[in-house]
């Protein structure tokens, strides 16, 4: 081979990995020109991204009700491109991606350079009129295994009632189940417990919420998958303690709102909310029905008679020009916390998809 061919290839591999290098540092102007459908604008201002976004994959959020603490799934990949790649843990280091922080992702059973898992991080502010800006490690962060899905009830001295979330169980068949802390400070301890098998079952159980509703009685709505009872996929199901979460009923579909959509619809992400304006409950949830369009979209419904009765849901926001948006979280003022998965058409194959942390007000 010449050597003018040798400098021809050389360049145009310079190029090309110049071009793909490229890819990787516009998500700014992508996420710039993201635009979220309020469907509710007599309720909602303009829903926007937060400042505490990065590069990394911020989901599974939660606003405690006083709005001063903000919880996520924390995890430092590209989550869709390494699963749609078959999340071979032996290429994971291909996929990482955005501030590491004090993740440990090197621990790993396979010996290989990296492993992608999520932990539940923490933000704090001290006034509403702040940002979030930093994200922090809780004390159940482990490596290798998943904990996400991170939701509570918050006690008058600002520590947990209880405090509920996924855990990815860390023998086979590794399914996700539902752990509690109950009386705990905001950045938790370590041990947690397994709910009994009224709530986590042989299926995977995700997205949980729990309320107090009297001094004995809890309940708690959660979204589980592939079950005999499922009308699709992913359902709602919910389970009440009447003696302060000592013992649990056994779970129930909510057949209400699951039955909502077509027979494809997922239904997932439960969140309640006591609305004072309406003196009532609210459900909000995420379901991929809306009108034709498939992509993932926040609605809520007025509670009827029980807690599997539900009136029609109406449309709060949809995706937009994003992929989609879910895991619905409410403070105490009404205000919607949310996420928003993004593709970066001039993307790499391992850094194409984004997840962020949005907020869209209430009036």
């Amino acid at each position: 081979m010449s050597f003018n061919k040798i400098i021809t290839i050389i360049f145009i591999m310079s190029f090309l990995l110049s071009c793909e290098k490229d890819k990787t540092v516009t998500w700014s102007g992508v996420k710039d020109n993201i635009i979220i459908t309020n469907h509710l604008s007599n309720d909602f201002e303009t829903p926007k991204a937060l400042s505490i976004n990065s590069e990394a994959w911020e989901d599974g959020l939660f606003i405690t009700r006083d709005g001063l603490d903000l919880y996520c799934i924390y995890i430092t990949a590209d989550l869709i491109s390494f699963a749609n790649s078959g999340a071979n843990q032996k290429k994971a280091h291909l996929y990482i991606r955005g501030n590491i922080l004090d993740m440990d992702i090197e621990t790993n059973p396979n010996n290989t350079e990296k492993w992608i898992h999520g932990n539940i991080y923490h933000s704090k502010r001290q006034f509403l009129t702040d940002e979030f800006l930093t994200w922090e490690s809780v004390n159940i962060a482990i490596p290798v295994f998943n904990e996400g899905a991170p939701q509570g009830i918050n006690l008058s001295d600002n520590n947990f009632d209880f405090f509920v979330y996924m855990k990815q169980n860390e023998s086979d068949p590794y399914d996700n189940n539902i752990w509690y802390q109950n009386n705990v400070d905001r950045n938790l301890i370590v041990e947690g417990l397994a709910f009994p098998t009224q709530i986590n079952s042989i299926h995977n159980e995700d997205n949980p919420h729990i309320e107090r509703l009297s001094d004995d009685t809890l309940i708690i709505f959660f979204e589980r998958e592939n079950h005999p009872q499922n009308l699709s996929k992913f359902n709602i199901w919910y389970s009440i303690s009447n003696n302060n979460g000592l013992t649990w009923q056994e779970a129930q579909n909510v057949s209400s709102i699951n039955n909502f959509g077509d027979v494809d619809s997922e239904h997932i992400q439960p969140h309640l909310f006591f609305d004072n304006t309406i003196n009532n409950w609210y459900l909000y949830f995420t379901t991929n029905y809306s009108d034709g369009d498939k992509k993932l979209a926040i609605y809520r419904s007025i509670k009827g008679n029980s807690w599997n009765d539900w009136n029609a849901p109406e449309l709060v926001l949809s995706s937009g020009n994003s992929l989609g948006i879910g895991e619905p979280s409410l403070s105490q003022n009404g205000d919607l916390y949310f996420v928003t998965v993004i593709e970066n058409p001039n993307g790499s194959r391992y850094n194409r998809y984004d997840c962020d942390a949005w907020v869209v007000r209430k009036k």
